[in-house]
């Protein structure tokens, strides 16, 4: 597949852009619509919330670099766990702080494709087309106002997925998004129920998995752990967790009128 390099050059990382110059996409900072959560990070700059989540991508990032790999993947045993809105809050908080890292969304649920739902996003081509081998990569990419966030997302669910991910594209479309971006964000389908992240996770550079307070099962948990190779474990993320009573303190750092500048 073949190179995007030459497509971003003079582009600043980590802003956001006025929304014309070249953007395809501009992500709503408004908590109206659906799965408002998952845009979090941009519509609470002073709040713990945004706070959290930068912890969250720092630490992914610094294990990224200690493993020299640059692609991660993020999924939960079961549906309703919390998996999309954990992969693009990490990519919107990793953009928020790019320092000249580039930034890929890319969503590989292809039987039920969230990622543009959660970010109110048109595909123009679909990811599930790119494999398949149709048009190219390049076409499939969508910039965002975030200069240093792109997205590539599935028009739609996809039939007889298992088939399409035992096939070479993957790994080729994984690595030469990883020669393009700093990281690239996988959000990827629940481990239980169907059988693709088994073939989807031998060709990222790790994993990442969501579990919810109140909801995930241990033994379902535990299931998932073996499902997944082992030495590409990164961390759990749980949403939903009960904040600890000294997150008080974060809001003495917050200016109240504080207006996010990612």
């Amino acid at each position: 597949m073949e190179k995007l390099t030459e497509t971003h050059e003079a582009e600043s990382a980590g802003r956001p852009a006025d929304g014309l110059h070249g953007a395809d996409v501009v992500i709503s900072r408004s908590r109206e619509g659906v799965a408002w959560e998952a845009r979090a990070v941009l519509f609470d700059p002073p709040g713990l919330v945004s706070a959290q989540l930068r912890h969250f991508a720092l630490q992914v990032r610094r294990a990224l670099e200690e493993r020299e790999e640059s692609s991660v993947l993020v999924t939960s045993a079961l549906p309703g766990e919390g998996k999309t809105l954990v992969a693009c809050s990490l990519a919107l908080a990793l953009a928020s702080m790019a320092g000249g890292r580039r930034i890929a969304l890319v969503d590989l649920d292809l039987r039920r494709p969230n990622v543009a739902r959660a970010l109110d996003a048109t595909p123009r081509v679909g990811l599930e087309r790119i494999l398949r081998g149709e048009p190219t990569l390049r076409e499939a990419r969508l910039r965002t106002d975030f200069s240093a966030l792109d997205l590539y997302l599935v028009a739609g669910p996809v039939p007889r997925v298992h088939e399409l991910l035992a096939t070479t594209a993957l790994p080729e479309l994984i690595e030469a998004l990883s020669k393009d971006y700093g990281t690239v964000v996988v959000d990827a389908p629940p481990t239980l129920i169907v059988p693709d992240v088994e073939l989807i996770a031998p060709h990222v550079g790790a994993c990442i998995l969501v579990a919810r307070a109140g909801m995930t099962r241990r033994t379902s948990f535990q299931e998932m752990l073996a499902l997944l190779p082992e030495e590409k474990l990164i961390g759990t993320f749980l949403n939903e967790a009960r904040l600890p009573r000294r997150a008080k303190d974060y809001h003495y750092y917050a200016a109240p009128d504080e207006a996010e500048d990612p």
